[in-house]
């Protein structure tokens, strides 16, 4: 298993013992921890995500002998802003007060939908018929 599948796959395993943990918090607490937005992005994004990248940059088809896996180091940069952008989703999320809420959302947002163009461009390559 490639080293960046490891990664993603461990970073998928906290984020659904957070996003499972902060849910039980909720429940406990008197919260409804369906309708939490922090909870579901850990184990949407967090969680499933992540894990669907990672797998899918082991186990799909090789892009070429050269670089089977395609460009390693976009991989890499789409596991930084998958992460960043949900590390900064899960500080600015739960306070409503913080200063400049709405910047660190935004820039929550820019950093996942990079991640996801990033996973786009280096996967689609392998997209393609058996020979």
């Amino acid at each position: 298993m490639p080293r960046l599948t490891r990664w993603f796959v461990r970073a998928a395993f906290l984020a659904l013992l957070s996003g499972l943990g902060f849910g039980g918090w909720d429940a406990a607490t008197g919260r409804a921890p369906l309708l939490d937005p922090t909870v579901l992005h850990l184990l949407v994004v967090g969680w499933l995500t992540q894990m669907v990248f990672g797998v899918a940059f082991w186990l799909f088809p090789r892009h070429s002998p050269e670089l089977p896996r395609g460009r390693v180091w976009l991989g890499w940069l789409t596991f930084g802003a998958l992460n960043l952008g949900l590390l900064a989703r899960l500080i600015a999320e739960p306070a409503p007060t913080l200063g400049g809420r709405g910047a660190i959302l935004l820039a929550s947002g820019l950093l996942q939908t990079a991640a996801a163009v990033g996973f786009v461009l280096n996967t689609w390559p392998r997209v393609r018929e058996r020979p």
